[in-house]
C-alpha cells in the first residue's frame, strides 16, 4: 500500500532535488492513504492482478492492500457474480478504443457485506503501443445506489398508483351500473392497498350517500338504492364528502 522506493540519486549534487522528490511522494501518500479512495495498478488478466494498491483499499473492500497484491484474495473473486462478465468486457472495449472507462458494479466485501463502487480507469501503453497494465482508482457509492433505488420503488409506486386512478376513472365513466362500478373500483384499490374489508361511500345527493362493501374473506353488498344515510357536516369523514373531498381511513 506505499509508493515504491525512490532510486538514490546519480550525484551529489541531486541531493536536494532527491530530498524535495521524497518529500513530495511523502505528501502524496499521506493524501492518498486518508482519502476514501482505493488507487490501483493491476494487470489486464482475468484476475485483475494488483500490482499497486492504496491503503484506502481497506475502507473499499475490508480487505488490506498486501492481501490484494500477494494474490492471497483476487480483485475478479470479490466482484459480484452477475457483474463480471459485464466489468470485463467493459474494459476491454474501452482499450481497443485506448479511451477511459467508467464503471459501476457490487463487490462482496472481507464482512461478507455487498457494496456498490464507482470506478474509473484507464490502459497504460508503452511507446510501442503494447497494454503495460490498467490504472485508476473507484470509490464507495454504496448509499448513493441505495437511494437511486428507493427513487425507483417511489416512482414505480406513484405510477401504478396513477395507472390505477386512471383506470377507475375511465371504469366510472364507461357505467352507470352501481353495483358493476364498486366492484371495479373495489378490484383497482385492492391492486394498491391490502384490505381485509372495506367500505366505500359515494356522495349520491346534496345531504346524503350511499355505501357499498367488499372483503376479502368472500362476499360484497351494496345497500339498496332506499338506504340512504344523511352526511353531518361535523363528521371528519362525511363533512369531508360534503366538501367534495376523497377520505381513506385506516381500520375502523
Amino acid at each position: 500500500g506505499s509508493f515504491p522506493p525512490t532510486d538514490p540519486p546519480p550525484t551529489p549534487i541531486d541531493a536536494a532535488e532527491y530530498q524535495r522528490l521524497l518529500e513530495s511522494q511523502r505528501v502524496l501518500q499521506t493524501l492518498f492513504e486518508r482519502l476514501p479512495v482505493m488507487i490501483y495498478r493491476c494487470r489486464n488478466d482475468a484476475d485483475w492482478t494488483m500490482e499497486f494498491v492504496s491503503q484506502g483499499c481497506l475502507g473499499v473492500t475490508g480487505y488490506q492492500p498486501d492481501e490484494l497484491m500477494a494474490g492471497r484474495v483476487t480483485y475478479s473473486s470479490i466482484i459480484d457474480e452477475a457483474d463480471r462478465d459485464q466489468v470485463w468486457d467493459s474494459v476491454q472495449a474501452a482499450l481497443r478504443e485506448r479511451s477511459p472507462f467508467n464503471l459501476r458494479y457490487c463487490i462482496t466485501t472481507a464482512s461478507g457485506e455487498k457494496r456498490w463502487v464507482w470506478e474509473q480507469g484507464q490502459g497504460v501503453f508503452d511507446s510501442d503501443g503494447v497494454l503495460q497494465g490498467l490504472e485508476g482508482f473507484m470509490i464507495d457509492v454504496t448509499e448513493r445506489a441505495r437511494a437511486f433505488e428507493l427513487l425507483e420503488e417511489r416512482v414505480d409506486d406513484r405510477t401504478r398508483e396513477l395507472r390505477t386512478l386512471l383506470d377507475a376513472s375511465r371504469i366510472i365513466s364507461a357505467t352507470l351500473d352501481l353495483d358493476d362500478l364498486f366492484e371495479r373500483v373495489f378490484d383497482q384499490v385492492q391492486q394498491v392497498v391490502s384490505f381485509t374489508g372495506v367500505t366505500l361511500a359515494v356522495r349520491e345527493r346534496e345531504g346524503f350517500f350511499r355505501r357499498a362493501s367488499r372483503y376479502t374473506a368472500g362476499g360484497f353488498a351494496l345497500e339498496p338504492p332506499g338506504h340512504r344515510y344523511e352526511m353531518h357536516p361535523d363528521n371528519p369523514i362525511e363533512g369531508g364528502l360534503l366538501r367534495g373531498e376523497s377520505r381513506f381511513v385506516d381500520d375502523i
